[in-house]
């Protein structure tokens, strides 16, 4: 969890006044000045608003309470926190307008749930009001756990086929999830339109020959 100490930091590094912050992040100067000095618990949404403006300026957390700029176009998210902060981007992304070509395969929803824990029917409310999303999910053959079907057409892949490594192609980007990883969940998130666009093609390949999921 990124500490107030972070975000002070963070501010420091590309000259953002706490009322800057707090405008961008939809909070108040007050909200911002009590998160950093600690005497506040925000919640787990409110962290990941702040976290998405510090995002889209190029800034990332490392570990040991650091931050510095993003050398890169690739991050490694780590543990809940960060699979929280990748699917409030996938919020956010669709939210502005990309929702129709968002494309997840690979994904044992049972694992979302596990580590989402509450955060997870949050995130289902928060995506099922956004106006004509269309998502299409690849699952393993015979999983039967359709929680995003509101806004979700999902197909099964085959068992011998299926590798339980997810990725989502969203926008410009990509993410790649390993639940099975030490801290767990590792998301590697790649923001690359030719990236992007080639896992899309890897996907239309495998939902044309996926079947569709029947529910009993």
């Amino acid at each position: 969890m990124i500490t107030g100490r972070q975000i002070r930091a963070a501010r420091a590094l590309l000259d953002m006044s706490q009322e800057e912050l707090a405008k961008a992040a939809g909070l108040t100067k007050q909200a911002i000045s009590k998160i950093e000095d600690g005497s506040v618990q925000p919640r787990e949404g409110t962290l990941a608003d702040i976290r998405r403006v510090f995002d889209e300026k190029g800034i990332e957390f490392t570990e040991n309470t650091g931050v510095r700029f993003r050398p890169e176009d690739i991050r490694i998210l780590n543990g809940r926190e960060g699979l929280i902060a990748l699917m409030e981007d996938i919020y956010e992304t669709c939210r502005k307008g990309d929702v129709k070509n968002i494309v997840l395969a690979g994904a044992p929803e049972d694992d979302f749930e596990r580590v989402l824990g509450s955060y997870d029917a949050e995130y289902l409310t928060k995506m099922s009001s956004i106006s004509g999303l269309k998502m299409r999910t690849l699952i393993r053959e015979g999983d039967t756990n359709v929680v995003s079907s509101a806004y979700t057409e999902y197909r099964w892949a085959p068992k011998d086929q299926f590798q339980p490594v997810p990725f989502y192609a969203y926008g410009d980007k990509l993410a790649i999830i390993v639940f099975h990883a030490d801290p767990a969940p590792r998301i590697y998130m790649i923001q690359s339109k030719i990236i992007s666009d080639a896992y899309r093609q890897q996907f239309e390949s495998m939902w044309e020959s996926a079947k569709p999921v029947k529910i009993k």
